[in-house]
C-alpha cells in the first residue's frame, strides 16, 4: 500500500506487478527490482517532480521493471539495471579524441556468480530498514553510476584496477551532474564536459561518499560468497580525512552580524517571520534544525509552570529525536521571550496551524520538515560571506561551547540534558528531566546562552512579527 500522500496524488491504493517466475531466487530478484521502482515512484512525487512519477508508474504497468533474467543477462547492454529506470538520452555525436574512456567490465569473461546491479538491489532491499532514506536513495544512485562507466558483469569479477578505474572516471564527472530533472548519463556527462575549463567536478568527499556506498556493498555480499574480496577499501581522497568529517565551526561575531545583515531572499514559501524564529531559537537553545522544525502546537510548545517551554519527543507519525537522550525539555531563552516568541505562538495558534513553522513543507527521502530550509539557509549565509565549515548545526556547537566553559555554577548534567547530549546513562524523557532537575535549574541552564556584541531581534525588524509571508 503506497503512502497516504503519495496515494492522494496519483490517486491509487496499491502498485501490483506479478512476478510471473516459480523460482524462488527469481522471484526475490525481481521482486527487489519492483521495490526499488516503487520506491522510485514514491521518491519522485514527494519530490515535486510528479511527471516523473507518473512515468515510472506508466513504465512499470506496461513493462517489468527487473532486467536481468537468467536468459538475457550477458546481452544487456551498458548501464542497464533494475536499481534506477531512466528515460534513454542520446549519445553525444562526436567523442573528444582526448577523453578517457571507461572500459566495461568484460561480460564474456565466464565468471559464475550474480551481477552488481543484482547484489545492489538485494542489498537495499534487505538494509531498507536501517538505512534512511536519503542514504538508500544516494546508495541507489551510486550502483546505477557504476553500471553506467563500467558494466554490469559478475560481481566476482571486478577487481581492485576496476576500482581504480571507476575512481578516476568519477574525477570527470561535473558536479551539476544528477541535480537536473532530465539528467544524462554519467559517462555522457564525462564527454559532454571533457576539455572544457570553468566546468566544477566531484568534490573529493562526494567521490569518497559514493566509494563508501560501494564498500558497504561489497562487505554484505562478501559472506554469502558473491565476491572474493572488497577491491574498494583503501583508497585515499584528497582533503579529506579518513573515518572523521571536517570539524565545523562555532559561529563568531564576525559572522554572526554577517548573517543578520543580509536581507533573507528564501524560496520555497518560507517566509522572514519562519527564518527570523528558527535562526533564534536555534541561536538560544542549541536544539537541531529538524527538531525546531517540527514543534507542534500544543505537543510540543506549552506552558509549564508560567514558563514556555519547548518539548522534544515522539510523534505520532514515527519521527523521534536524533538519539535516546534527545527526548526532553528546553525552555524558552528569556531573549526569545524579550523578542516576542511568546506573542508569536500565540498568533499561530490562533490562526489554527498545527506546527509552529505552518509554511515549511516536509521534503526529501526521509520527507524532513527542515529540509527544504537547510538548502536556502546554505545559499543564504553564502551569500552573507559565511565560510562553508560554520553552518547551521554550527549553533548546537556555540551552545555548547559557551554553557562548558561559562562560571556560573552549571551543572554538566543540566547542560547535557537542555541539549540532549548523551552522558552515559539511559535517557529519562522530558517529564522526568522537569522533576528530578527542575524547571527552574533547565531555564538557568539555557538562559546563560549569550552571544554578546549581536543583537538578534534586528531578525525581526524588516518584517512583520509573526504573519509576513
Amino acid at each position: 500500500m503506497l503512502p497516504a500522500d503519495v496515494r492522494a496524488t496519483l490517486g491509487c491504493v496499491v502498485i501490483e506487478r506479478t512476478l510471473s517466475t516459480t523460482r524462488h531466487r527469481e522471484a526475490l530478484l525481481r521482486a527487489a527490482a519492483v521495490y526499488l521502482q516503487v520506491d522510485g515512484v514514491i521518491t519522485a512525487v514527494r519530490e515535486g517532480r510528479l511527471d516523473t512519477g507518473v512515468e515510472l508508474l506508466r513504465r512499470m504497468r506496461g513493462q517489468p521493471p527487473w532486467v536481468f533474467t537468467a536468459a538475457s543477462r550477458d546481452d544487456m547492454p551498458t548501464g542497464a539495471g533494475p536499481v534506477v529506470e531512466r528515460k534513454p538520452v542520446s549519445k553525444p555525436k562526436r567523442q573528444p579524441p582526448a577523453l578517457s574512456t571507461a572500459k566495461p567490465v568484460d561480460r564474456r569473461r565466464r565468471v559464475a556468480g550474480s551481477t552488481v546491479s543484482e547484489m545492489a538491489s538485494r542489498f537495499l532491499v534487505a538494509r531498507a530498514d536501517t538505512l534512511s532514506g536519503q542514504t538508500r536513495h544516494q546508495n541507489a544512485a551510486t550502483y546505477r553510476i557504476y553500471t553506467e562507466l563500467l558494466g554490469d558483469g559478475p560481481m566476482r569479477a571486478v577487481a581492485r584496477s576496476d576500482a581504480g578505474r571507476f575512481i578516476e572516471l568519477m574525477r570527470q564527472i561535473p558536479a551539476s551532474h544528477g541535480k537536473a530533472r532530465n539528467a544524462v548519463p554519467a559517462d555522457q556527462a564525462i564527454a559532454l564536459t571533457a576539455g572544457k575549463t570553468g566546468i566544477k567536478r566531484l568534490s573529493e568527499r562526494t567521490l569518497q561518499r559514493h566509494v563508501s556506498a560501494l564498500v558497504q556493498l561489497w562487505a554484505w555480499a562478501l559472506p554469502m560468497g558473491e565476491a572474493e574480496a572488497n577491491p574498494w577499501t583503501g583508497f585515499k581522497f584528497v582533503g579529506v580525512k579518513s573515518g572523521a568529517r571536517s570539524r565545523r565551526l562555532d559561529w563568531s561575531t564576525e559572522d554572526l552580524k554577517r548573517l543578520l545583515a543580509e536581507p533573507w531572499r528564501g524560496n520555497l514559501g518560507i517566509s522572514h517571520s519562519t527564518y527570523a524564529w528558527i535562526v533564534a531559537i536555534g541561536a538560544y537553545s542549541g536544539m537541531r534544525l529538524e527538531e525546531i522544525c517540527r514543534l507542534r502546537l500544543g505537543p510540543d510548545v506549552t506552558m509549564v509552570d508560567g514558563r514556555l517551554v519547548l518539548l522534544l519527543q515522539e510523534h505520532d507519525d514515527g519521527w523521534t529525536p536524533k538519539t535516546e537522550a534527545g527526548c526532553r525539555a528546553v525552555p524558552v531563552h528569556r531573549r526569545l521571550l524579550e523578542m516576542g516568541l511568546a506573542e508569536f505562538v500565540a498568533e499561530r495558534a490562533a490562526r489554527g496551524d498545527e506546527y509552529l513553522f505552518g509554511d515549511l513543507r516536509a521534503s526529501g527521502p526521509d520527507m524532513k520538515r527542515g529540509a527544504g530550509f537547510s538548502r536556502e539557509f546554505s545559499k543564504h549565509k553564502c551569500r552573507a560571506g559565511v565560510g562553508s565549515r560554520t553552518v547551521f548545526h554550527s549553533f548546537r556547537h556555540s551552545a555548547s561551547t559557551i554553557l562548558r566553559n561559562t562560571d556560573t555554577g552549571i551543572r554538566a548534567e543540566w547542560i547535557d540534558a537542555v541539549l540532549g547530549h548523551e552522558n552515559g546513562s539511559r535517557s529519562e524523557g522530558a517529564g522526568t528531566y522537569l522533576k528530578r532537575i527542575g524547571l527552574q535549574n533547565l531555564a538557568r541552564t539555557i538562559d546563560a546562552i549569550e552571544h554578546d556584541g549581536v543583537d538578534f531581534s534586528t531578525l525581526l525588524r524588516s518584517a512583520p512579527r509573526a504573519l509576513s509571508h
